[in-house]
């Protein structure tokens, strides 16, 4: 499997095949607040922000995935400003609340059905009822922007479709939770006083229908790409493959209090 860009996007190579991202679908969607922004900060200083936004994510991501991985081990606290250390925190604290089990992670896959891939974060068993959120099993996409927009949540449907395209429901699911898979967002914040996290199913509507009105303006406006137009000095990135898990849970050697350390400058 192999990842790249062009003009139009990221694309991913499955089985000799190239499938447009899902997130490069979703650059069509109308995005009035965004244009005010850049309108308000300019697009220098924008591009400086984005970027910047982008590589702590990638910084959050990577501290969880490892710490899931590799669960005893230690690091550096250091390594992470306070503010992705909250969000490093708030994993943990979703972890505890909902005594949540990880079934798989980092998984990318693609979709004949909806011509797209894309890597998905979490396949997550929550077994109980807590709050509003009921037992099941959630494909989980984990968000560390400062705040939740609506593609996010077409992106989380999507992937929770392109989830059962591959894998299917397996009847050991169906026999404890006969409503199929949910969709569902992790909110890692970095702001927040206590509470580090926000977890949010997503009841299917209409997303499936505005991803698809999104794809025809994305296909027009591209010319019906059905790969991408590689340049010489274009890189091809392969990309891991599935992380399966055998329904584990965060053990309790990494309690927070290792992963945060107060600091007065912020």
């Amino acid at each position: 499997m192999l990842m790249t860009s062009d003009y139009s996007g990221r694309w991913y190579c499955i089985k000799n095949k190239w499938y447009p991202s899902v997130t490069t679908i979703l650059n069509t969607y109308p995005k009035p607040e965004l244009n005010y922004w850049l309108a308000k900060v300019g697009i220098d200083k924008a591009n400086e922000i984005s970027s910047r936004t982008a590589e702590s994510g990638t910084k959050v991501h990577n501290a969880i995935n490892h710490m899931i991985e590799n669960p005893l081990s230690k690091l550096d606290i250091n390594m992470w400003t306070i503010k992705e250390q909250h969000m490093i925190n708030g994993f943990f604290q979703f972890m505890e609340t909902y005594n949540a089990k990880i079934l798989m992670t980092e998984m990318s896959m693609g979709s004949e059905k909806l011509n797209c891939a894309g890597t998905l974060d979490l396949i997550i068993e929550i077994p109980k009822k807590v709050g509003k959120i009921y037992p099941g099993i959630y494909v989980t996409d984990i968000k560390t922007t400062n705040n939740l927009y609506r593609t996010h949540e077409i992106q989380g449907v999507v992937y929770k479709h392109m989830y059962f395209e591959n894998k299917g429901y397996p009847s050991k699911f169906k026999k404890k939770y006969d409503d199929g898979y949910k969709s569902a967002l992790l909110w890692l914040k970095k702001d927040a006083k206590k509470k580090f996290f926000q977890f949010k199913e997503i009841p299917e509507t209409c997303e499936l229908d505005t991803f698809t009105a999104c794809h025809y303006l994305w296909d027009d406006q591209y010319g019906y790409p059905t790969q991408p137009k590689l340049r010489n000095d274009c890189k091809l990135a392969p990309v891991s493959l599935n992380k399966f898990k055998d329904s584990i849970s965060i053990p309790k050697t990494i309690p927070r209090a290792k992963l945060i350390k107060k600091d007065n400058s912020e």
